[in-house]
């Protein structure tokens, strides 16, 4: 997941459809969606466009209850470590598109 730094400007930041704000230990600040970043002045800090408290889940939660408990009407999750550090994103087509292993039809 790409990431950026909170005093980085948004001129100088990559494009993407989803970055992490990290500090120095990859503690998770927050995040910015690419829209807000396309709009942002080049000259705007990634802290003053970032999404403070962004959805996140420990890398230990099931698969399956992710969808049923985490995601809701949220497009990403952020997966950290108890210490808050950024472990990587499951996205909402990640899970939510996933085959089912279980059904095998035959026709």
């Amino acid at each position: 997941m790409p990431t950026c730094r909170p005093d980085e400007r948004a001129g100088q930041i990559g494009r993407a459809d989803l970055l992490a704000v990290v500090n120095e230990r990859r503690v998770v600040l927050g995040t910015i969606e690419g829209e807000a970043l396309a709009k942002a002045a080049p000259d705007a800090t990634a802290e003053e466009l970032m999404h403070h408290q962004p959805p996140t889940i420990r890398p230990d939660v099931p698969i399956e209850q992710i969808a049923e408990r985490y995601l809701g009407e949220r497009r990403y999750l952020l997966v950290t470590n108890p210490d808050g550090v950024l472990l990587g994103v499951v996205q909402r087509d990640d899970v939510v598109a996933r085959p089912n292993a279980h059904h095998h039809e035959h026709g």
